[in-house]
């Protein structure tokens, strides 16, 4: 049979090339494949190499880095740089996306002002939205059905607006009566609308349920203490008072609403909720984090290091999944003092990671973090360094 097998696949070879085709034999065996092409390093993108020295771009299935609709030339597409107005509010450094809108949102570290642009009037200084006042401050934001969240920095608070009239709707405190140093960095929200928010100065991630966003009130009102999850001892924390720890955060595996309402107690989770999974980066360290909450509450986390063949990232900031790709921000990085863009593509059930790509740009300014905005990526340029005005949002081709 075996004979017969090779007897009529020789006869079909002969027969293509007789008649002026050319018969193709693909190998797919271990390393085996038909080759690959891409383009070298355009306007500062640079693609990691695998073990065997070839090129890998992820999309949104991991495979893909096109995504539906994107050119091949995308990458080349020069940047736009949108500036902000009123400098006096300090270094900018979070950013949002209200994708209903078209608007994005930038916060200010000296005040807690919050910006809003019209994404693609770079023409346009973008002015000021919520105006800040002194002893505020704001970091990491994010808009999720028709509210704005915007984590303290200092403050120790989140805040919760409207997303359209900017209006106050909540403000939670985190400091629990402890007055030791709080610096609440970053912030994600799930599809369900529960928040999680980073502590750069506490080993703790606070976690607000939907229940407690809806009923929260201008005037601040202190979480409950089961709402701190603790990331001791398995996240590495360095007390001293320069030192940042945890900050970017992410939530990956978001089930949303049909698997993620909240039944019985606010805390225990019971019924059909399977928990949520979340990446935080310490900017201590570099390293990368797995946090899982369990459908049993805040005190059943399990934690593990996400580890990435070309990390640490040290000094990350801002993450962002988008693609099947984890994005971190570094201000600054061996070969790129004015800041880059890493991509991780995401392996083994997320458990582990390769750096496959990096990007940045002639206008990067220490960048702190990055929102994902139709087809361009939103990059902040706080400019912790010198802190010069005027402060800039570059975006990035997607």
């Amino acid at each position: 049979m075996r004979q017969i097998l090779r007897v009529i696949v020789a006869l079909l070879a002969v027969a293509a090339l007789a008649g002026g085709g050319t018969a193709a034999f693909a190998d797919h065996g271990p390393g085996g494949g038909s080759g690959s092409s891409g383009s070298g390093d355009q306007g500062g993108h640079h693609e990691a190499d695998d073990d065997h020295g070839a090129k890998h771009e992820a999309g949104e299935d991991r495979h893909d880095n096109q995504g539906p609709g994107k050119d091949e030339d995308d990458d080349a597409r020069p940047a736009d740089v949108y500036t902000l107005a009123e400098p006096e509010h300090g270094n900018p450094e979070g950013v949002a996306f209200d994708k209903r809108s078209g608007f994005f949102f930038v916060s200010a570290t000296g005040d807690g002002s919050i910006y809003r642009g019209k994404l693609g009037d770079t023409a346009t200084p973008v002015p000021v939205f919520i105006p800040g006042a002194a002893g505020q401050s704001a970091t990491g934001l994010k808009v999720q059905r028709g509210k704005l969240y915007a984590a303290g920095a200092s403050t120790g608070t989140i805040k919760v607006y409207d997303v359209d009239s900017g209006a106050l709707l909540a403000t939670f405190d985190t400091k629990g009566g402890d007055g030791s140093p709080t610096f609440v960095n970053d912030l994600d929200v799930t599809k369900r609308g529960d928040v999680y928010a980073t502590d750069s100065k506490r080993p703790a991630i606070y976690h607000l349920t939907a229940e407690e966003i809806a009923a929260g009130t201008p005037a601040p009102k202190p979480i409950d203490p089961d709402d701190v999850i603790s990331t001791s001892p398995e996240i590495p924390f360095n007390a001293a008072p320069a030192a940042f720890n945890l900050n970017g955060i992410v939530v990956d595996n978001d089930r949303g609403d049909d698997e993620g309402r909240h039944h019985g107690d606010r805390h225990r989770h019971h019924g059909d909720r399977r928990g949520d999974e979340l990446i935080v980066v310490n900017s201590d360290t570099g390293q990368l984090f797995r946090v899982k909450v369990g459908k049993h509450g805040n005190d059943a986390r399990k934690i593990r290091e996400l580890k990435v063949k070309g990390g640490p990232f040290k000094g990350g900031d801002g993450l962002l999944i988008d693609r099947g790709r984890l994005i971190v921000v570094q201000g600054s990085a061996d070969g790129f003092p004015n800041g880059v863009v890493d991509f991780i593509e995401l392996r083994h059930d997320g458990r582990k990671g390769r750096l496959e790509d990096q990007r940045t740009d002639a206008s990067f300014q220490g960048p702190s973090t990055i929102a994902r905005a139709r087809d361009r990526y939103l990059v902040v340029n706080p400019d912790f360094a010198t802190s010069t005005p005027p402060f800039t949002v570059t975006a990035l081709a997607r």
